[in-house]
């Protein structure tokens, strides 16, 4: 019998000082989706407007390890 071994999604630590908690929520969400189509995705963003362009590259800064979760939050 096969393992199968699962990964938890990327996430944010949340800070009771910042109540970012549904802030944080909706980045993870979107992080995710992004991550599964990430070129549809991109597209998407990047032609909705200039916010969701810029985390659309904060994430795959994220993906090329140049950033961390949480500077991409901050930014």
């Amino acid at each position: 019998m096969q393992q199968v071994h699962y990964t938890s999604p990327i996430d944010l630590l949340w800070d009771s000082h910042e109540y970012s908690y549904a802030y944080d929520s909706l980045l993870v969400i979107l992080y995710n989706l992004w991550k599964d189509n990430s070129e549809a995705w991109s597209t998407l963003f990047e032609n909705m407007n200039e916010n969701l362009n810029l985390l659309s590259h904060g994430f795959l800064g994220i993906e090329n390890k140049a950033v961390t979760f949480k500077q991409v939050r901050d930014h």
